[in-house]
């Protein structure tokens, strides 16, 4: 899946607070450069995302216990 398939596959009104992506839809390699941008298989980035949804995007380890992490941790950021 692709950065381009997330924008053009989502409306505003499906989305909530944040958005949680695995982080294997990132290229690797990225972590090894410095201030590296985060980016998706068709060059976009997670950025973009940010600013196409006007929403953070979280990027989550593929385990389910990282998920729950993830929604916990925002969860009470915003109570």
């Amino acid at each position: 899946m692709t950065g381009q398939d997330i924008i053009k596959q989502t409306s505003l009104e499906d989305l909530n607070e944040y958005i949680i992506l695995p982080n294997n839809m990132i290229r690797r390699g990225y972590e090894l450069e410095q201030n590296s941008d985060k980016i998706l298989l068709d060059d976009v980035t997670v950025e973009d995302l940010e600013n196409s949804f006007k929403r953070k995007v979280l990027l989550c380890d593929y385990t389910g216990e990282d998920l729950i992490d993830i929604i916990n941790t925002y969860s009470k950021e915003e109570q």
